[in-house]
Protein backbone atom coordinates (compact mmCIF):
# COMPACT_ATOMS: atom_id res chain seq x y z
CA UNK A 1 0.00 0.00 0.00
CA UNK A 2 3.00 2.25 0.86
CA UNK A 3 4.79 1.33 -2.61
CA UNK A 4 1.28 2.06 -4.59
CA UNK A 5 1.27 5.72 -2.79
CA UNK A 6 4.49 6.38 -3.67
CA UNK A 7 4.36 5.39 -7.01
CA UNK A 8 1.08 7.91 -7.56
CA UNK A 9 2.93 10.78 -5.60
CA UNK A 10 5.85 10.74 -7.81
CA UNK A 11 3.96 10.34 -10.96
CA UNK A 12 2.26 13.45 -10.19
CA UNK A 13 4.99 14.84 -8.95
CA UNK A 14 6.35 14.28 -12.74
CA UNK A 15 3.07 15.22 -14.08
CA UNK A 16 3.27 18.92 -11.88
CA UNK A 17 6.89 19.19 -13.65
CA UNK A 18 5.87 18.59 -16.86
CA UNK A 19 2.50 21.21 -16.68
CA UNK A 20 5.12 23.84 -15.54
CA UNK A 21 8.13 23.67 -17.66
CA UNK A 22 5.58 23.68 -20.27
CA UNK A 23 4.18 26.85 -18.39
CA UNK A 24 7.59 27.96 -18.00
CA UNK A 25 8.43 27.20 -22.05
CA UNK A 26 5.23 29.13 -22.90
CA UNK A 27 5.95 32.31 -21.15
CA UNK A 28 10.00 32.04 -22.65
CA UNK A 29 8.09 32.34 -26.40
CA UNK A 30 5.93 34.92 -24.77
CA UNK A 31 9.01 37.10 -23.11
CA UNK A 32 11.05 36.57 -26.36
CA UNK A 33 8.40 37.70 -28.41
CA UNK A 34 7.95 40.85 -26.56
CA UNK A 35 11.41 41.24 -26.11
CA UNK A 36 11.75 41.30 -30.45
CA UNK A 37 8.85 43.81 -30.76
CA UNK A 38 10.90 46.31 -27.92
CA UNK A 39 13.95 45.67 -29.89
CA UNK A 40 13.01 45.78 -33.59
CA UNK A 41 16.11 46.58 -35.67
CA UNK A 42 16.25 49.81 -38.38
CA UNK A 43 15.69 46.99 -41.17
CA UNK A 44 12.19 45.88 -39.51
CA UNK A 45 11.58 49.80 -39.72
CA UNK A 46 12.56 50.22 -42.72
CA UNK A 47 10.58 47.53 -44.16
CA UNK A 48 7.34 48.57 -42.92
CA UNK A 49 7.83 52.21 -44.37
CA UNK A 50 8.17 50.27 -47.51
CA UNK A 51 5.49 48.40 -47.33
CA UNK A 52 3.76 51.21 -46.18
CA UNK A 53 5.00 53.31 -49.09
CA UNK A 54 4.26 50.87 -51.55
CA UNK A 55 0.85 49.99 -50.29
CA UNK A 56 -0.31 53.94 -50.57
CA UNK A 57 1.16 53.83 -54.22
CA UNK A 58 -0.91 50.98 -55.44
CA UNK A 59 -4.36 52.64 -53.93
CA UNK A 60 -3.52 56.21 -55.44
CA UNK A 61 -2.53 54.28 -58.51
CA UNK A 62 -5.97 53.32 -58.97
CA UNK A 63 -7.98 56.11 -57.99
CA UNK A 64 -8.48 55.06 -54.02
CA UNK A 65 -7.68 58.61 -52.30
CA UNK A 66 -9.32 60.56 -49.83
CA UNK A 67 -10.71 62.64 -52.17
CA UNK A 68 -11.31 62.45 -55.51
CA UNK A 69 -8.92 63.64 -58.19
CA UNK A 70 -8.77 64.99 -61.62
CA UNK A 71 -7.25 62.54 -63.93
CA UNK A 72 -3.54 63.28 -65.26
CA UNK A 73 0.31 62.15 -64.13
CA UNK A 74 0.49 62.51 -60.38
CA UNK A 75 3.44 63.08 -57.67
CA UNK A 76 3.04 61.53 -55.11
CA UNK A 77 5.17 62.58 -52.01
CA UNK A 78 5.55 60.71 -48.97
CA UNK A 79 7.43 62.22 -45.01
CA UNK A 80 7.16 59.20 -43.22
CA UNK A 81 8.77 59.64 -39.42
CA UNK A 82 10.13 56.42 -38.11
CA UNK A 83 8.92 56.89 -34.72
CA UNK A 84 5.42 56.28 -36.84
CA UNK A 85 6.64 52.20 -37.21
CA UNK A 86 7.78 51.47 -33.76
CA UNK A 87 6.17 49.23 -31.62
CA UNK A 88 5.32 52.06 -28.83
CA UNK A 89 4.14 54.61 -31.54
CA UNK A 90 1.92 57.16 -29.92
CA UNK A 91 -0.36 59.50 -31.89
CA UNK A 92 0.24 62.84 -32.70
CA UNK A 93 -2.18 65.32 -31.56
CA UNK A 94 -3.99 66.48 -34.63
CA UNK A 95 -5.63 68.97 -33.44
CA UNK A 96 -2.73 71.46 -33.15
CA UNK A 97 -1.35 70.31 -36.20
CA UNK A 98 -1.39 73.47 -38.15
CA UNK A 99 -2.82 74.23 -41.81
CA UNK A 100 0.26 72.54 -43.44
CA UNK A 101 0.19 73.14 -47.46
CA UNK A 102 -0.16 71.06 -50.56
CA UNK A 103 3.49 71.26 -51.15
CA UNK A 104 3.44 74.87 -51.39
CA UNK A 105 -0.11 76.00 -51.91
CA UNK A 106 -3.43 76.56 -50.19
CA UNK A 107 -6.47 74.88 -49.60
CA UNK A 108 -9.42 73.64 -47.14
CA UNK A 109 -8.17 71.74 -43.88
CA UNK A 110 -10.57 69.02 -42.37
CA UNK A 111 -10.48 65.84 -40.33
CA UNK A 112 -11.15 62.83 -42.20
CA UNK A 113 -11.20 59.13 -41.62
CA UNK A 114 -7.24 58.88 -41.44
CA UNK A 115 -6.35 62.16 -39.51
CA UNK A 116 -5.93 65.63 -41.08
CA UNK A 117 -6.25 66.73 -45.28
CA UNK A 118 -5.81 69.89 -46.65
CA UNK A 119 -6.94 69.61 -50.40
CA UNK A 120 -7.59 71.77 -53.42
CA UNK A 121 -9.90 72.41 -55.83
CA UNK A 122 -13.42 71.32 -56.82
CA UNK A 123 -15.62 68.37 -55.21
CA UNK A 124 -17.67 67.94 -58.67
CA UNK A 125 -14.68 68.25 -61.03
CA UNK A 126 -11.98 66.46 -58.71
CA UNK A 127 -9.18 68.25 -56.83
CA UNK A 128 -6.15 68.91 -58.06
CA UNK A 129 -4.11 67.98 -55.05
CA UNK A 130 -3.74 67.02 -51.40
CA UNK A 131 -1.94 66.70 -48.08
CA UNK A 132 -2.63 64.03 -45.49
CA UNK A 133 -1.56 64.02 -42.10
CA UNK A 134 -1.93 60.75 -41.00
CA UNK A 135 -2.77 59.53 -36.98
CA UNK A 136 0.75 58.82 -36.04
CA UNK A 137 2.89 61.56 -37.82
CA UNK A 138 2.72 59.71 -42.01
CA UNK A 139 2.41 62.63 -44.56
CA UNK A 140 1.20 61.97 -47.63
CA UNK A 141 1.25 64.69 -50.46
CA UNK A 142 -0.88 64.37 -53.87
CA UNK A 143 -0.48 66.80 -56.80
CA UNK A 144 -1.68 66.20 -60.23
CA UNK A 145 0.86 67.63 -62.72
CA UNK A 146 -0.88 67.62 -65.94
CA UNK A 147 -4.37 66.33 -68.60
CA UNK A 148 -4.37 62.53 -68.83
CA UNK A 149 -6.11 63.89 -72.46
CA UNK A 150 -3.52 65.59 -73.72
CA UNK A 151 -1.93 64.90 -77.23
CA UNK A 152 0.83 62.19 -77.54
CA UNK A 153 3.27 64.87 -78.84
CA UNK A 154 2.08 67.06 -75.81
CA UNK A 155 2.52 64.47 -73.27
CA UNK A 156 5.88 66.21 -71.71
CA UNK A 157 6.76 67.12 -68.06
CA UNK A 158 9.15 70.28 -67.16
CA UNK A 159 11.39 68.72 -64.46
CA UNK A 160 11.03 71.82 -62.97
CA UNK A 161 7.71 71.02 -61.98
CA UNK A 162 7.99 67.87 -60.07
CA UNK A 163 11.88 69.26 -59.07
CA UNK A 164 9.89 72.27 -56.86
CA UNK A 165 7.27 70.19 -55.50
CA UNK A 166 9.20 67.81 -53.95
CA UNK A 167 11.68 70.73 -52.45
CA UNK A 168 9.17 73.06 -50.68
CA UNK A 169 7.17 69.65 -49.72
CA UNK A 170 9.83 68.51 -47.62
CA UNK A 171 10.85 71.77 -46.27
CA UNK A 172 7.12 72.36 -45.50
CA UNK A 173 6.46 69.16 -44.01
CA UNK A 174 9.70 68.69 -41.38
CA UNK A 175 8.52 71.90 -40.37
CA UNK A 176 4.89 70.40 -39.54
CA UNK A 177 6.41 67.44 -37.84
CA UNK A 178 8.26 69.48 -35.94
CA UNK A 179 5.44 71.69 -34.95
CA UNK A 180 3.77 68.17 -33.74
CA UNK A 181 6.87 67.57 -31.50
CA UNK A 182 7.72 64.64 -33.67
CA UNK A 183 11.17 62.99 -33.07
CA UNK A 184 13.70 60.83 -34.81
CA UNK A 185 14.73 60.55 -38.27
CA UNK A 186 12.23 60.91 -41.23
CA UNK A 187 12.17 59.09 -44.34
CA UNK A 188 10.95 61.55 -47.76
CA UNK A 189 10.13 58.91 -50.93
CA UNK A 190 8.81 60.65 -53.98
CA UNK A 191 7.19 58.94 -57.01
CA UNK A 192 5.72 59.60 -60.60
CA UNK A 193 2.10 57.84 -61.08
CA UNK A 194 -0.27 57.44 -63.83
CA UNK A 195 3.10 58.59 -66.24
CA UNK A 196 2.88 55.56 -68.99
CA UNK A 197 3.55 57.85 -72.41
CA UNK A 198 4.63 60.81 -70.60
CA UNK A 199 8.59 62.04 -70.55
CA UNK A 200 10.31 64.33 -68.53
CA UNK A 201 11.33 67.65 -70.07
CA UNK A 202 13.84 70.30 -70.04
CA UNK A 203 11.56 73.34 -69.39
CA UNK A 204 7.90 74.15 -70.82
CA UNK A 205 8.85 75.08 -74.30
CA UNK A 206 11.59 72.34 -74.56
CA UNK A 207 8.80 69.92 -75.96
CA UNK A 208 11.36 67.19 -78.16
CA UNK A 209 10.37 65.78 -81.38
CA UNK A 210 11.92 61.89 -80.07
CA UNK A 211 10.85 61.95 -76.56
CA UNK A 212 12.41 59.19 -73.97
CA UNK A 213 8.94 58.11 -73.48
CA UNK A 214 7.79 56.32 -69.63
CA UNK A 215 6.90 52.84 -70.21
CA UNK A 216 5.07 52.54 -67.11
CA UNK A 217 2.14 53.84 -64.82
CA UNK A 218 4.60 53.92 -61.88
CA UNK A 219 8.26 55.28 -60.68
CA UNK A 220 9.28 55.57 -57.79
CA UNK A 221 12.18 57.17 -56.95
CA UNK A 222 14.79 56.19 -54.41
CA UNK A 223 13.94 57.20 -50.56
CA UNK A 224 16.27 59.18 -48.21
CA UNK A 225 16.31 59.97 -45.14
CA UNK A 226 16.94 62.98 -42.90
CA UNK A 227 16.83 64.48 -39.57
CA UNK A 228 14.16 66.98 -38.18
CA UNK A 229 16.38 69.29 -36.60
CA UNK A 230 18.52 69.53 -40.43
CA UNK A 231 18.66 73.51 -40.95
CA UNK A 232 16.28 74.62 -43.63
CA UNK A 233 18.99 75.71 -45.80
CA UNK A 234 20.27 72.64 -46.24
CA UNK A 235 17.56 70.52 -47.13
CA UNK A 236 17.03 70.43 -51.03
CA UNK A 237 20.73 69.23 -50.58
CA UNK A 238 19.74 66.29 -48.81
CA UNK A 239 17.14 64.80 -51.29
CA UNK A 240 19.63 64.68 -53.46
CA UNK A 241 19.39 61.44 -54.59
CA UNK A 242 15.54 61.79 -55.45
CA UNK A 243 16.62 64.74 -57.64
CA UNK A 244 18.88 62.62 -59.37
CA UNK A 245 16.94 60.11 -60.43
CA UNK A 246 14.09 62.20 -61.15
CA UNK A 247 16.17 63.91 -63.69
CA UNK A 248 17.32 60.47 -65.21
CA UNK A 249 13.40 59.87 -65.86
CA UNK A 250 14.41 62.54 -68.49
CA UNK A 251 16.99 61.25 -69.29
CA UNK A 252 20.16 63.43 -67.70
CA UNK A 253 22.73 62.33 -65.80
CA UNK A 254 22.15 63.91 -62.89
CA UNK A 255 19.91 67.15 -61.32
CA UNK A 256 21.52 70.14 -62.75
CA UNK A 257 21.00 72.76 -60.12
CA UNK A 258 23.45 71.30 -57.86
CA UNK A 259 26.77 73.00 -58.07
CA UNK A 260 29.97 71.43 -57.95
CA UNK A 261 30.30 71.83 -54.46
CA UNK A 262 27.01 70.18 -53.42
CA UNK A 263 25.00 73.33 -52.89
CA UNK A 264 21.66 73.85 -54.56
CA UNK A 265 20.98 76.82 -56.81
CA UNK A 266 17.05 76.76 -57.56
CA UNK A 267 17.19 78.33 -61.46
Amino acid sequence: MVEVTKTAEASEHARAIGELATEVAGLRTEIAAIRGLLTRTPCDVAEQRRRHRDERLLAVAVGETPVSLREGPLLVLHVLPEAAFLPQASPVKLERAPNFPIFRGGGDPTFNADGKIIWSGERTEGSTGYAQLGRHGCIEAVRVMGNRSSSANDKGLPVRWPEELIVDGTTEYLKTLVSLEVQGAVEVAAALVGVKGWYVCGSDWDRSAYPLRIERQVIALPPVTLELDQPEEEIPERPRPVLDALWQVGGWPRCFHFAEDGTYHRR
